[in-house]
C-alpha cells in the first residue's frame, strides 16, 4: 500500500516537472509565430524573406534557444505588446495563415495538455482505491474486534468453567483417597471373613452330603408310597359296545358295559353318554343334554360291571337310513365315566366312536379316547 506522503511527493514532482515543460513549450511557440509575422511582412512588401530560424541560429553562433539577435527581437515585441495591453490599446491581428498556425498549436497543447494530465487521474483513482481498502480494512478490524470480545468472554466462561471443574477434580480426588483407605480397610476385613467363610465351607459340605443322604432316603420312601398308592385304586374301562336299535321312526340305541379292573371299588362313579348322527368323519363332539345311564353316583365293586346306554335325540327318518346304507353317515356314540379312589383321588376314563353297518361293529375315533 502507498502512504499518504509518498503519494504527495509524486504530485509535487509531477507538477514541477509539467510546469518545466509547459514553460519550455510557450518559448518554443512564441519564437515559431515571430518567425511567422517576419516572413508575411516581407511577403506583402514583395522583400526577400528572411532567413530560417536554423540559419540564424547557425549564423549566430548557436548562442541561446533561438541565437541573439532573434531572442533580442523576441524580447522587445514582448515588451511592446505588454505595454499596449496596459495602454489599453488592441494588439494588430496577424494574418489569417499565422492566425490558423497559432490555432493549431494552441490545439496541440489543449490536447497535449490532457495527456500529460492522465498520470494525475490515474494518482487520484487509487489514492480513492487506497481509501476504500482502508475502510474496509478498518470495518473488518472493528469486526474482528467485537469477534475478539465474544471469543474472551467465552474464554472467561471456559476459565471459570475449568476452575470449577479442577475443585470438583480435587474434591473427587479427597474421595477416591478416603475410598481407597476404606478399602484397604475392608480387604483386611475381608481376608478374616473369608477365612471364617473357608470354615463354614467345610461345614456346609457336611451337611449336604448329610442333606442329600437325608433327600435320598425320603425321595425312595415317597416313590415307594406312590407305588403302593397306585397299585391299590380302582380301574374303570369299556369292556363291550352293542347296537340294540338302528331302524327308521325309532332312536337309535346302543349299551356299553363298564368293568372295575382296579385293587379297590371305584367309588362316587358318574357316567354320561351321548348319541347323534352326522356326515362328518368324527366331527368334534357335541354338549351333552339330558343324562342316560347310571342316574347316581354309585359304586362298583372289583371286577364288577354297569351297564350305560347311549340314544339320538331324534328318530331315523327314510333319508337318514340312505345315508346310512350308502355310508355317507354314521351312527356316533360318546361316553365319560368318572370316579374316585382313595384319598379322593379322582379318575375318569373315555370312549368315542361310530357304528359301522358294514363291519357291523363300533370304529374308535382319533380322539377321546382315553383313561388315567
Amino acid at each position: 500500500m502507498i502512504s499518504v506522503k509518498t503519494f504527495r511527493v509524486t504530485i509535487t514532482l509531477y507538477m514541477k516537472k509539467k510546469k518545466r515543460i509547459h514553460h519550455h513549450a510557450a518559448n518554443k511557440i512564441r519564437a515559431f509565430l515571430s518567425t511567422k509575422n517576419v516572413e508575411a511582412k516581407h511577403h506583402e512588401a514583395n522583400e526577400q524573406p528572411p532567413e530560417t530560424t536554423t540559419e540564424q541560429h547557425k549564423r549566430n553562433g548557436g548562442t541561446g534557444p533561438f541565437g541573439q539577435a532573434e531572442q533580442q527581437t523576441f524580447n522587445g515585441e514582448r515588451a511592446a505588446e505588454q505595454g499596449q495591453r496596459q495602454n489599453g490599446n488592441s494588439l494588430p491581428l496577424p494574418p489569417r495563415r499565422n492566425q490558423i498556425s497559432r490555432f493549431s498549436n494552441w490545439r496541440y497543447l489543449k490536447v497535449r495538455k490532457w495527456r500529460e494530465r492522465w498520470p494525475i487521474l490515474i494518482a487520484f483513482l487509487t489514492a480513492v482505491f487506497i481509501f476504500w481498502q482502508a475502510y474496509i480494512y478498518n470495518e473488518q478490524r472493528k469486526i474482528m474486534n467485537k469477534q475478539r470480545e465474544v471469543m474472551d468472554a467465552q474464554l472467561g466462561t471456559m476459565n471459570g468453567q475449568l476452575e470449577s471443574m479442577n475443585k470438583t477434580l480435587a474434591e473427587t480426588k479427597k474421595g477416591a483417597d478416603a475410598a481407597v483407605k476404606a478399602s484397604d480397610a475392608a480387604k483386611d476385613s475381608a481376608s478374616a471373613a473369608n477365612a471364617a467363610v473357608d470354615q463354614n465351607k467345610e461345614l456346609i459340605k457336611a451337611a449336604k452330603v448329610q442333606a442329600s443322604t437325608s433327600q435320598t432316603a425320603a425321595r425312595a420312601a415317597a416313590i415307594s408310597a406312590e407305588i403302593a398308592q397306585e397299585s391299590q385304586r380302582p380301574s374303570l374301562g369299556i369292556f363291550e359296545s352293542t347296537l340294540l336299535e338302528l331302524g327308521v321312526g325309532k332312536a337309535a340305541h346302543a349299551k356299553f358295559t363298564l368293568r372295575n379292573t382296579g385293587s379297590i371299588p371305584a367309588q362316587k362313579v358318574r357316567a354320561v353318554t351321548t348319541g347323534w348322527l352326522d356326515t362328518q368323519s368324527c366331527p368334534e363332539i357335541p354338549p351333552i343334554g339330558v343324562v342316560v345311564g347310571i342316574p347316581s353316583e354309585a359304586s362298583i365293586p372289583v371286577n364288577g360291571e354297569r351297564i350305560s346306554n347311549a340314544f339320538t335325540g331324534r328318530p331315523i327318518t327314510e333319508a337318514d337310513m340312505k345315508l346310512i346304507d350308502a355310508g355317507t353317515q354314521w351312527f356316533y356314540v360318546y361316553i365319560r365315566a368318572e370316579y374316585e379312589g382313595r384319598r379322593g383321588h379322582r379318575y375318569a376314563v373315555e370312549y368315542y366312536g361310530r357304528y359301522n353297518k358294514g363291519v357291523v361293529a363300533f370304529d374308535l375315533c382319533t380322539s377321546h379316547n382315553g383313561s388315567n
